[in-house]
């Protein structure tokens, strides 16, 4: 960037002098102000006006001493001054000077140029002041157009100074982009619009599907159970989760530690409720569900019902029962959700069967919490029915909300049929409405939530004490604590908080003062009642609830993770020797085609290189020995070679007996290095065999007779039952016979696969002359492969413990 500014750049500035004074002049001065200054300057330092001072000065005295000698006024500037009009002087120091007429000086100039070959400024043109106009202009050099030009630019732009002279084309470019904005702008709306229109008919389709319609004929109700929930209820057996440990074991049996015992307790309490409910039990497509009936003299389904049962749809938390229909065949109008297996909450409070301590009391709080500040955070916005009766438990003594939403469609329905005891959760401000069951908020909420805190706190109902609460003391009444609710005078109305902390811990009894405050904007939020809860369970050393409930499953479940871990990597490990074992059966590739259900196919090898061996004069080995002997000879030759040839990439097809079938190039072809590879095995068998010992036969040796063959053949998977992978074509057949009709520790090999080792240049061979073979025709046969130390990188695996020599490796 910094270049092509450059190239467009020509600079104008005074003319230096070219002459020997002025080089004197300046080098005198860099002299001086190293001596004077301390400072040293260099010649391209020092600019050339400072010759103007210095001849300006000399000049002066020049028109003094004229004026002197014609005895003019020396306080006469002006006249002194004139003495230099329209004169030269030469011989100066900064040149020629000139005066013209008017007592300025006509000064010399010169035109540089930014040559881009030697990154410098160079003179292009020198303008000398005093000369005529025609020889005022001399050129020097050539001025380096930019953008390759070679003309200069024109004196006024094509489309003008101020692009006047273009703006035809301007108009029509700005009418283009505004023309594109426009229709861009238009495409987006276009989308939003009919994403917009999208989640509508999509809204609207979802509102008319009639999804939560629930007919009367599906449903089943089991008789005998009016009340909603009942503690007896055997759990369903499609749940698998663990229930939460025996928090709540009477005095009593303090013993029982098992959920078998604390299920039996269950039973054996056999509390029934002593708050009214509606809800009842029934079956709904095999499943158990709560039924709760509503009152409704006129149904009306319009949009907010149907909103609302959308919004009932999409919720879901674990703390949160289920809505799963609603059935609105008058006159059996009833909300259909899912079943709490072990009733609710009052219920459990008021068994005096369990003993509930702290840390299995503030799990139900945390259910709770985590429940409404779902609630809080959905579009259902508040629960507005909160009561220690919605607080339901399921098979896992799970605490979960229900009774929320669908304030529209429980709003229609007849408020006669409340109890009065269901307004002791309800906020002082709601209470002084007509109906107070229609009205709600968050603040309220939280204020439902410290009357459920002082039940599971005192574990007795609203506004109760343990002193009425079997209803002797006639002090509790019902109606005069809702009235004074509604008038709040002060002190305000409030249950009585225990004063032991051991029975209410301070934690605790701040949160539930703050809970109930009179004024609604002194309740704290959900999300501030969580966090005092989990600084409390802090406080109180029980740390976190699920380690206190499951405490003694823990180390179980310790126990179980390292058993699955040890059990996996057992699993994977059997797996690997699996895959080995496999790999040894089968080619690895033909493993990876089986492992990954690929079929495979057999295939064509345009050149492979075969290799058969076996032990010479094993017949009459095997007679002198017994079946027991001859098994382990064998196994101890094939273990030798099978340590041999995992150096090499061949592969072993089979061993028949005494005989040994190696192959190299299938099924992955190496190109010619297979006959290289072969034949390497094949001279570390053969020296491998010299060293072997038959532990029966220690005075014995084994010679081998070795035969290779090089050629195309077809190999393929066979059988389903113990597959193998067989080779077929006459190259089997010909690497045999030269093993047949080969010598003793010779290496017999064919033509094909002498003219193939010999690219390699690194294997000595002799020919063994013509040769009669059975069912071939004779053949120039080669007889043996000497291997010499031409290559290092051919002769490290055979080589690579012994001294190198410079012979050839025989194989005799």
């Amino acid at each position: 960037q910094t270049k092509a500014i450059y190239e467009s750049l020509l600079l104008v500035a005074v003319r230096i002098p070219q002459s020997d004074e002025y080089k004197s002049f300046i080098e005198e001065i860099a002299v001086r102000s190293t001596i004077q200054l301390r400072r040293k300057f260099d010649e391209d330092d020092i600019n050339a006006i400072i010759t103007g001072f210095h001849d300006s000065v000399l000049l002066y005295a020049k028109a003094l001493n004229e004026t002197i000698r014609e005895g003019g006024d020396l306080k006469d500037g002006f006249s002194i001054t004139r003495k230099l009009w329209k004169r030269s002087f030469y011989g100066y120091v900064s040149g020629d000077i000139h005066f013209n007429e008017n007592g300025d000086q006509e000064t010399d100039y010169t035109l540089s140029d930014f040559d881009p070959a030697t990154m410098k400024m160079r003179t292009v043109f020198n303008f000398y002041g005093h000369r005529d106009e025609s020889e005022a202009l001399v050129k020097v050099g050539e001025i380096s157009w930019p953008n390759g030009r070679n003309t200069p630019p024109p004196d006024i732009p094509e489309c003008g100074f101020i692009g006047d002279k273009c703006l035809e084309t301007d108009k029509s470019l700005r009418y283009f982009i505004t023309t594109s904005l426009v229709l861009l702008c238009l495409v987006m709306i276009t989308v939003v619009i009919m994403f917009i229109i999208y989640r509508k008919l999509k809204l609207e389709s979802e509102l008319a599907s009639h999804w939560w319609r629930i007919r009367w004929d599906e449903i089943n109700i089991i008789e005998g159970s009016d009340r909603s929930f009942d503690l007896r209820d055997e759990p369903s057996p499609n749940t698998s989760s663990a229930p939460r440990q025996n928090y709540f074991v009477s005095q009593q049996q303090k013993s029982m530690n098992t959920r078998e015992n604390l299920l039996t307790v269950v039973e054996a309490a056999n509390v029934y409720s002593k708050w009214p409910q509606e809800t009842r039990k029934g079956i709904f497509k095999g499943m158990r569900v709560a039924v709760k009936p509503i009152n409704i003299r006129r149904l009306s389904m319009n949009r907010n019902v149907l909103m609302e049962l959308k919004y009932m749809k999409d919720i879901c938390h674990e703390n949160l029962i289920r809505f799963i229909g609603f059935c609105p065949d008058e006159p059996h109008l009833f909300i259909i959700t899912e079943y709490a297996q072990k009733g609710n909450l009052r219920d459990l409070l008021d068994n005096e069967a369990f003993n509930i301590d702290w840390p299995f009391r503030f799990s139900l709080l945390s259910d709770i919490v985590e429940g409404m500040s779902f609630i809080h955070n959905s579009a259902i916005e508040f629960h507005g029915r909160l009561k220690s009766t919605n607080c339901v438990i399921d098979r896992r003594l799970v605490v979960k909300l229900t009774d929320y939403g669908l304030r529209s469609l429980i709003n229609q329905s007849i408020n006669d049929t409340h109890d009065l005891k269901s307004l002791l959760w309800i906020a002082p401000e709601f209470l002084r409405f007509k109906n107070p069951h229609h009205h709600g908020s968050q603040k309220g909420d939280v204020y439902s939530f410290a009357i459920v805190l002082q039940e599971i706190v005192t574990r007795t109902a609203p506004f109760e004490t343990p002193s009425n609460r079997d209803g002797s003391n006639p002090s509790y009444n019902v109606s005069a604590i809702i009235n004074r609710l509604k008038s709040g005078a002060k002190p305000y109305c409030r249950p009585t908080i225990p004063d032991s902390e051991a029975e209410c811990p301070p934690v605790v009894r701040e949160l539930m003062i703050d809970c109930w405050s009179e004024d609604p904007a002194d309740r704290p939020t959900f999300e501030t009642i969580k966090h005092t809860l989990k600084r409390a369970t802090r406080d109180l050393g029980t740390g976190n609830f699920l380690e206190n409930l499951l405490l003694r499953m823990e180390q179980y479940a310790n126990d179980l993770e390292k058993l699955v871990e040890n059990k996996t990597a057992a699993f994977f490990e059997e797996k690997r020797k699996c895959e080995e074992i496999l790999y040894e059966v089968l080619p690895r590739y033909v493993v990876e085609q089986l492992k990954f259900g690929h079929p495979v196919r057999p295939e064509s090898f345009e050149c492979v290189t075969i290799f058969f061996s076996d032990v010479v004069d094993f017949p009459k080995l095997s007679s002198n020995s017994n079946p027991m002997q001859i098994i382990e000879l064998l196994n101890d030759i094939y273990t030798v070679f099978d340590g041999i040839i995992v150096n090499y990439d061949v592969y072993k097809v089979e061993t028949v007996g005494d005989a040994f079938m190696v192959v190299s190039g299938l099924p992955i072809n190496n190109g010619d290095e297979h006959v290289r590879e072969i034949a390497r095995m094949s001279l570390e068998l053969r020296e491998e065999i010299k060293k072997f010992k038959i532990k029966h036969m220690p005075d014995e040796t084994l010679q081998l007779r070795i035969g290779l063959h090089s050629g195309p053949c077809a190999a393929g998977v066979i059988g389903l039952k113990m597959p193998r992978y067989c080779l077929f074509g006459d190259t089997i057949n010909t690497a045999s016979r030269m093993e047949t009709y080969g010598e003793a520790m010779k290496i017999h090999i064919s033509s094909e696969t002498k003219r193939l080792l010999q690219k390699f240049g690194t294997f000595e061979i002799e020919l063994r002359g013509l040769i009669q073979i059975k069912v071939i025709q004779a053949k120039d046969w080669s007889k043996r492969i000497g291997y010499c130390e031409k290559k290092t990188a051919v002769s490290e695996h055979f080589c690579h413990s012994h001294e190198y020599r410079n012979c050839i490796r025989s194989f005799k």
